[in-house]
């Protein structure tokens, strides 16, 4: 499933860790998550390096899709 796909989203709030946001991310897809516990903490904005997008609603969710699709090769 991940060998096509570019980026993921996952959606869920309140995730406490969310190793599936790890796996996704190790597959080398752009990760786009909910601003919330887990990836917020310690994923995506606990991290010093940009290695992902955190979102909190719909509209952001597929703001971030885009720009990701747009800057997938940079």
């Amino acid at each position: 499933m991940f060998k096509t796909a570019k980026v993921a989203i996952h959606t869920m709030k309140e995730e406490h860790f969310g190793i599936s946001i790890v796996e996704m991310m190790a597959a080398g897809l752009i990760v786009i998550a909910h601003a919330s516990a887990g990836p917020k903490m310690d994923i995506i904005g606990g991290c010093k390096e940009h290695v992902g997008y955190l979102a909190h609603d719909e509209l952001t969710y597929s703001k971030l899709v885009i720009n990701a699709m747009n800057n997938y090769n940079d």
